[in-house]
Protein backbone atom coordinates (compact mmCIF):
# COMPACT_ATOMS: atom_id res chain seq x y z
CA UNK A 1 0.00 0.00 0.00
CA UNK A 2 2.87 2.37 0.76
CA UNK A 3 4.18 1.85 -2.77
CA UNK A 4 0.82 2.80 -4.23
CA UNK A 5 0.67 5.93 -2.10
CA UNK A 6 4.19 6.86 -3.17
CA UNK A 7 3.33 6.35 -6.84
CA UNK A 8 0.33 8.65 -6.43
CA UNK A 9 2.54 11.28 -4.81
CA UNK A 10 4.99 11.02 -7.70
CA UNK A 11 2.12 11.48 -10.15
CA UNK A 12 0.90 14.54 -8.24
CA UNK A 13 4.41 16.00 -8.21
CA UNK A 14 5.23 15.08 -11.81
CA UNK A 15 5.07 18.74 -12.81
CA UNK A 16 7.54 19.65 -10.06
CA UNK A 17 9.95 16.90 -11.12
CA UNK A 18 10.46 18.70 -14.42
CA UNK A 19 11.77 21.76 -12.58
CA UNK A 20 14.67 19.78 -11.18
CA UNK A 21 15.37 17.82 -14.39
CA UNK A 22 14.06 14.60 -12.84
CA UNK A 23 16.84 14.62 -10.22
CA UNK A 24 14.29 14.40 -7.44
CA UNK A 25 13.13 11.82 -4.96
CA UNK A 26 10.34 11.70 -2.42
CA UNK A 27 11.34 10.77 1.11
CA UNK A 28 9.25 8.77 3.57
CA UNK A 29 7.43 11.94 4.62
CA UNK A 30 6.43 12.75 1.04
CA UNK A 31 8.85 15.66 0.85
CA UNK A 32 10.32 16.36 -2.58
CA UNK A 33 14.11 16.38 -2.42
CA UNK A 34 16.62 17.35 -5.10
CA UNK A 35 19.32 14.74 -5.72
CA UNK A 36 21.58 17.14 -7.61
Amino acid sequence: ENIIKQQKLIEQLSDLRGTCDGLCTIDQCGVLKNLA
